[in-house]
């Protein structure tokens, strides 16, 4: 009679990919547009705190029936942004607006 004794073998090695700095890269690269993206619109369309109080207070102050349709909250970043653009122009790219 023959014994066989087995050999150990040994697991195949897992991969890990989650701690290669590559694939956070990748991951961030696909995600994050689409997650800024997001936040901007958020940020355009969800009114601060302070301001929803200001137009509740109003609503329920006056006697008409109101019904809120749009808003918009345009913060600090945008009005900067306008700011610089809007340095830029000469008056005299803007004289056809005096006719």
């Amino acid at each position: 009679m023959s014994t066989v004794e087995s050999i150990p073998v040994a697991a195949p090695a897992r991969r890990q990919g989650w701690r290669r700095p590559w694939v956070w890269a990748g991951v961030l690269l696909l995600a994050g547009g689409p997650l800024v993206l997001a936040t901007v619109a958020w940020s355009y369309l969800a009114l601060p705190r302070e301001a929803a109080t200001l137009r509740d207070a109003v609503m329920r102050a006056t006697a008409a029936e109101w019904r809120t349709t749009v808003q918009a909250d345009v913060g600090a970043v945008t009005l900067g942004a306008v700011r610089i653009l809007v340095g830029g122009v000469q008056a005299n790219a803007l004289r056809f607006l005096k006719t």
